[in-house]
């Protein structure tokens, strides 16, 4: 199999400031903080139910 490139950027910590740092990211990422706080309530829900993807 031919190699496809794949070079994962890791995403930790000097990562996201960096990537906040950018004018209009912080906004925009400040923007869809209710959406992600109820994507995160339902995860939780749903690993404490013991409800996973995983096979």
């Amino acid at each position: 199999m031919a190699e496809a490139g794949f070079k994962p950027v890791p995403h930790d910590a000097a990562f996201r400031d960096a990537l906040l740092a950018k004018p209009g990211v912080r906004q925009a990422f400040d923007a869809l903080e209710e959406e992600y706080t109820a994507l995160h309530a339902l995860l939780d829900a749903r690993r404490a139910a013991g409800l996973t993807q995983l096979m």
